[in-house]
């Protein structure tokens, strides 16, 4: 089995998967991404290949919530941030 998947950050829904197409004791023989945006921190047990590859930052949920509560401090409602 192939399994494809859209974009790749953390490999969340890509290990979920994984582990699901294990239960019906498929064979993985490789995974396709559209896109990797995981800066090669993601580590696959099968080969890889993505179409495209970019470097992007993740936050996890812990500092997306404290950054939305210092948003709403500052100024009453959330609002993005400029990262760069």
């Amino acid at each position: 089995m192939l399994i494809v998947d859209d974009v790749l950050t953390t490999g969340t829904s890509i290990f979920e998967v994984v582990e699901l197409v294990k239960k019906y004791n498929a064979s993985i023989v490789g995974i396709g991404e559209f896109l990797d945006r995981s800066g090669g921190r993601v580590k696959l047990a099968y080969p890889f290949k993505p179409l495209a590859t970019i470097s992007a930052d993740a936050w996890n949920r812990m500092t997306a919530r404290c950054v939305k509560r210092a948003c709403r401090s500052l100024s009453g409602k959330p609002e993005v941030l400029d990262r760069s």
